[in-house]
């Protein structure tokens, strides 16, 4: 309820009175006000959870690269197997393309399938150091095609884990040829045309 009352104010001179409104009390006090956390102690609880992930994310890279070393371990412990293997694949011709062909996410392009009737071999090396850069090698038998027999590719990583690729070249004998890498140069899907390309993802 609101009501009035006056409060008498005078000096030497003259007096005046002032109204001065006042709410009456009906049992309802102002609600107090919030308390505020210092901000010392939010930049404190910030700072101490920026801390803990700062220190697991350490973590994830000593254990990243402590996976490479084991399998780059391991990886020299097998390559005797993968030389055994490679040279009873060589005995079958056709192997290589067959198994492209055939493969489930139909890696092959229609222009290259000719090309690869003279692929002899695909060897890849993993892991050659321990940021696990990598080279897939091809070779070809001679042919009317092309006029390397091997095709390299090789994906490193630098200081900063960028990708550092060197793409592999192949250069045309005849008009077959020219059309053969005419496709595959801007094709989604090749098998020549990932060794050619920038893209550093391994063909599966």
């Amino acid at each position: 309820m609101l009501g009035w009352c006056k409060r008498r104010m005078s000096n030497d001179n003259e007096g005046c009175s002032l109204a001065v409104p006042v709410v009456a009390d009906q049992g309802v006090s102002a609600a107090p006000p919030r308390a505020k956390r210092p901000r010392l102690a939010r930049n404190a609880h910030l700072e101490a959870l920026h801390d803990v992930q700062m220190e697991l994310q350490l973590l994830d890279e000593q254990c990243a690269e402590e996976q490479i070393r084991i399998q780059h371990r391991y990886d020299q412990t097998r390559r005797p197997h993968f030389v055994r293997r490679r040279k009873l694949i060589n005995e079958i011709r056709g192997f290589w393309k067959a198994a492209l062909c055939s493969h489930t996410q139909q890696l092959v392009h229609p222009a290259e399938t000719d090309a690869l009737e003279y692929l002899k071999s695909i060897d890849l090396l993993d892991n050659l150091d321990d940021k696990g850069s990598f080279e897939v090698r091809a070779s070809f038998i001679p042919n009317e095609i092309f006029v390397e027999n091997v095709l390299v590719k090789k994906v490193t990583f630098n200081e900063s884990c960028e990708e550092v690729i060197q793409a592999g070249k192949l250069s045309a004998k005849g008009a077959h040829g020219r059309e053969v890498l005419a496709q595959i140069s801007s094709a989604q899907k090749s098998v020549l045309g990932w060794f050619l390309s920038s893209q550093a993802k391994k063909a599966t």
